[in-house]
């Protein structure tokens, strides 16, 4: 029993440490050489070097507070955010309820009045995450964000039923230059 507490108390001194560490900010992957966040309209725009590539990085996104699941308002936001995976541009939605799968959903969007598009986007794992990744969905999404003021999108699962947000997107030129500059592989 006596070498067993002498251990444990190392071991929760050291998850503590840890906790604490990442918790406060002051080391984290992302979070190490962040600048300050800047905005451009609505858009939250942060800074970093990639601690493990040594790479200039890029966080950029949009929150909407409008909001709808099965019809009706829902408390939790949605965020829009832009990044890069594999070199390449990408757009991807974070909402806080399941919005169902690719194959059980049909996804569409509009900014302003320009017309409906319907899109094929990657549905993570969870089912809250969805990812437009293919090139020339994210050109075409990317070409149209530039100029809107107002993001549409619109979630029909036949498993999870109608899910909606409007996102307010002016201001996205810095946004859209900043992500082509962190993607060497843009399109």
């Amino acid at each position: 029993m006596h070498t067993v507490f002498p251990r444990l108390i190392v071991l929760a001194a050291t998850a503590l440490s840890l906790g604490a560490w990442g918790k406060a900010g002051t080391l984290t992957p992302l979070t190490a050489t962040a600048s300050a966040a800047q905005s451009a309209g609505d858009w939250e725009i942060t800074k970093s070097i990639d601690s493990v590539t040594g790479r200039k990085s890029v966080n950029i996104k949009v929150v909407s507070y409008k909001v709808s699941y099965k019809g009706q308002i829902y408390g939790r936001v949605a965020e829009l955010q832009l990044g890069c995976f594999k070199s390449q541009p990408v757009v991807n939605f974070q909402f806080g309820f399941q919005i169902g799968s690719k194959s059980d959903s049909e996804i569409r969007y509009r900014f302003d009045d320009k017309p409906v598009h319907a899109i094929k986007p990657h549905i993570l794992r969870g089912l809250e995450t969805m990812v437009i990744e293919n090139k020339s969905e994210v050109a075409q999404f990317m070409r149209e964000l530039a100029t809107a003021n107002t993001l549409y999108l619109m979630i029909d699962s036949m498993a999870k039923g109608s899910s909606a947000a409007a996102f307010n997107v002016a201001g996205a030129t810095e946004a859209i230059d900043l992500i082509h500059q962190a993607c060497p592989g843009k399109v």
